[in-house]
């Protein structure tokens, strides 16, 4: 039986993304906030993991460099 803890992430990215895709900004602007976003949903993927597999345990402000640092990365290098 599936808990709401696992099943409230997906639904929340799926609005979000919609919120991200429907935003009036320019399109680099929109392609830099989806970046950010998708960014910020696959570190906390790997943050969950790492935690209930490997028992590891980050900071909230360790997890928002990893973010800021792969946004940035990510857009300066397409």
């Amino acid at each position: 039986m599936l808990k709401l803890g696992e099943i409230l992430p997906y639904f929340l990215k799926v609005e979000l993304f919609q919120h991200c895709s429907n935003l009036y900004i320019t399109p680099k602007r929109k392609l830099v906030t989806q970046a950010i976003f998708m960014k910020t949903v696959w570190r906390l993927w790997i943050n969950r993991n790492d935690k209930v597999f490997n028992q590891k345990h980050k900071s909230v402000n360790m997890l928002l460099e990893e973010i800021k640092r792969g946004s940035y990365w990510w857009m300066a290098n397409r």
